[in-house]
């Protein structure tokens, strides 16, 4: 997984490889995982240890976007709404987290 910090802060997480991409495909086909289950084995993977998901509980934020850390910095995927990060990361291959 690419991780580049973009201009405005925000960053943005890329597919490098095939076995990344597999991976993601394999958590969107769980059937047996809820969606916050999905995201939470991806951040664990794929993100571990520079970054790792928080609760907006726990950084004071009125959102159910998923939300990472790295301790300083709180991102998150504010299009939850509307789109899975994980869907969106398999079908394009990259992914933004607004800073913030």
């Amino acid at each position: 997984m690419f991780i580049n910090k973009l201009a405005n802060g925000d960053l943005e997480m890329s597919l490098q490889t095939a076995e990344e991409r597999n991976f993601v495909l394999k958590l969107l086909k769980a059937k047996w995982l809820c969606e916050l289950a999905k995201e939470a084995a991806f951040i664990a993977t794929c993100l571990t240890p520079a970054y790792e998901q928080t609760s907006p509980a726990s950084v004071g934020a009125l959102t159910g976007a998923p939300l990472i850390t790295d301790g300083i910095e709180v991102y998150g995927f504010m299009n939850y709404q509307i789109e899975s990060f994980l869907e969106k990361l398999s079908d394009d291959g990259a992914v933004v987290f607004n800073k913030g």
